[in-house]
């Protein structure tokens, strides 16, 4: 399949030291690489991870692959060292094209079978009405001695902010 014709129809065709470009072909669309650029901080443990990643010419769906080799050479960008990742994935169906721009979410560990609880229930603080009355009398104290903790805590940053703004 030709992916670009490199010269027109018409223009003439110099042959200097190296054999010109006439057009830009692919060898098989059907297995796709996406390129990925990572910072150096990261690169050690993406060998061989599981990939999802969407393109924005189909907006929510979503392909899937797997980091096929992380290149040697990196590049340097405003002092930010990266290295490019290769992605595999199957593209059998011909829906992804060459030069799409990804969006890539490495998956970095999984645990399947666990309980899942919302965040918010974890900040949860019960009122006193809701505590069994047996333990309703320490559950006061210690919201007390919380409530004092938070206002010291308040109170410190409120003193650190003051001086801060402060002139001189």
């Amino acid at each position: 399949m030709i992916v670009d014709r490199r010269v027109n129809i018409g223009q003439t065709v110099v042959a200097s030291l190296n054999a010109p470009s006439l057009f830009l072909i692919a060898k098989d669309l059907t297995r796709m690489q996406v390129w990925v650029a990572v910072n150096e901080a990261d690169i050690a443990r993406f060998g061989g991870l599981p990939v999802a990643f969407t393109v924005d010419a189909f907006p929510g769906e979503t392909f899937r692959g797997e980091v096929g080799k992380v290149r040697l050479n990196a590049s340097m960008t405003q002092n930010v060292v990266t290295y490019t990742v290769e992605i595999v994935t199957d593209n059998s169906n011909g829906r992804l094209l060459p030069y799409l721009t990804a969006n890539v979410q490495f998956e970095l560990d999984r645990r399947d079978n666990v309980l899942m609880v919302p965040n918010a229930a974890l900040r949860w603080r019960p009122s006193a009405e809701q505590v069994a009355p047996e333990f309703r009398e320490a559950f006061e104290k210690l919201a007390a001695r919380k409530d004092k903790l938070e206002a010291a805590a308040a109170g410190t940053n409120r003193a650190a902010s003051g001086l801060r703004k402060g002139t001189t």
